[in-house]
């Protein structure tokens, strides 16, 4: 079986991709033939020109995609370390962070839509220039890898539908690496548990990597927490309240030993469905708060105009779960007042109802960002806000098993609460 270059790079040394792009042509000896020359030379110059604008525009999206990864990583790196107001800051900051880079993934996903619907033979030298970038970029650690994940699965699936067979190449290619991505994920997830260590000495190869803690390191060497949160504006953290009340609810009053699991930012097209299928499973209820515009819009004349994603939403709901409104576009509402705070609030619940009228009658602000009159509007539309006491940070760390460590530590901390995940993560 065929390795793919990432494969080779993590597992033996250092390769670079290397692509060569031929051409031939016959010279007619006719005088029409030779002066069309120039003109299909000129042709093909633009179109080699095109094509390497849209190579530099998907890299140079994805070193952005990676910068934020970064990012997040150092702002929560020492988060046992820092004080409840500074974690909350870090958190707040890191999430902006997290919701920029999936927006960004959805114009890369465009990006990469038109790139090959383009039905041009030169699509696939731009597919793989990217992936030459993502697997050989000598800049680039293991862990920073774990970055490109989420497009990588994306580009995976839509060239799938392409039955070129550069197409059937470059998706063996591009499967090859999720499989070494798993690998890295796999290997800090044997560094912190430690459990399978035994096991390791019997292998034959053993993949190199740096330490988490090494990674951590290098990343502090381009980036700083001081330097993040100015370049990115703090944001307020919402204050730790020591029980619920009438209008919130933060999990602190739950008989013990007692959780709550809540899920961010959906419906997913995969996600949701896969932490569905676990819950059942371990016949553990859920709830969802999904993102209003992920389920639709509402036309001119405010009536709802579902989305496709929608119908894992009324599956949700049909199936007994409860789910709530995460506003309309995941803003700030400590900063939004008036109509705008209103359509963010109501716009979604009416989009909610449209789809089934058994939707909770629950609200949680994204970020936990909230003001005093965003409160009073909930009050109004019979809506209760519903914050956290435990926070998985699944969004901001790679390593599945350490956001497992972090949340069974909060739990036996608290002894009870709201435990924060999202369904957009692969984490989950």
């Amino acid at each position: 079986m065929t390795t793919s270059p990432l494969h080779r790079l993590l597992l033996c040394a250092s390769c670079v991709g290397v692509l060569a792009l031929a051409g031939c042509g016959t010279q007619d000896a006719s005088d029409a033939a030779g002066a069309a020359k120039p003109a299909a030379a000129t042709s093909a110059s633009t179109q080699t020109e095109k094509t390497g604008n849209a190579t530099g525009a998907l890299i140079a999206q994805l070193r952005e995609q990676l910068d934020r990864h970064r990012r997040i990583i150092v702002l929560l790196a020492d988060e046992d370390k820092q004080t409840p107001r500074d974690r909350a800051t870090s958190s707040s900051v890191g999430q902006q962070l997290f919701h920029e880079n999936l927006e960004q993934r959805e114009r890369i996903a465009a990006s990469l839509d038109t790139i090959l619907a383009s039905k041009d033979a030169r699509r696939f030298a731009t597919i793989a220039a990217v992936l030459d970038e993502v697997e050989s970029a000598p800049d680039l650690f293991d862990a920073d890898r774990l970055a490109f994940a989420e497009v990588l699965r994306d580009l995976h699936a839509r060239i799938g539908r392409d039955s070129a067979l550069p197409a059937v190449k470059l998706h063996q290619r591009i499967g090859e690496d999720l499989e070494a991505l798993d690998e890295i994920e796999r290997s800090y997830n044997k560094e912190l548990t430690q459990i399978f260590s035994r096991f390791d000495r019997s292998r034959a190869i053993v993949p190199k990597r740096e330490k988490w803690g090494d990674y951590v390191a290098q990343l502090r060497t381009l980036y700083t927490r001081e330097n993040i949160l100015r370049d990115h504006g703090v944001v307020e953290p919402y204050p730790f309240a020591a029980r619920d009340s009438d209008s919130e609810v933060f999990g602190r009053d739950l008989p013990p030993k007692t959780v709550v699991l809540t899920f961010d930012d959906g419906p997913h097209k995969a996600y949701t469905e896969e932490i569905v299928a676990i819950l059942k499973r371990y016949d553990v209820p859920g709830v969802f708060f999904e993102v209003g515009r992920n389920l639709g819009s509402l036309d001119a004349n405010g009536k709802p105009q579902l989305a496709p994603l929608s119908k894992i939403s009324h599956s949700l709901m049909e199936e007994g779960y409860a789910v709530g409104n995460h506003s309309l576009t995941h803003a700030q509402l400590s900063k939004t007042t008036g109509d705008a705070l209103r359509r963010q609030v109501l716009d979604t619940d009416t989009l909610l109802r449209a789809v089934d009228d058994k939707r909770a009658p629950l609200f949680r602000f994204p970020y936990g960002a909230r003001n005093a009159e965003g409160l009073q509007l909930l009050g109004e539309a019979g809506l209760k806000s519903i914050m956290w006491n435990i926070d998985s940070l699944d969004w901001a760390d790679p390593v599945p098993e350490s956001i497992v460590q972090r949340v069974l530590d909060q739990v036996n901390k608290e002894q009870r609460g709201i435990v924060l995940f999202h369904d957009i993560t692969t984490a989950q």
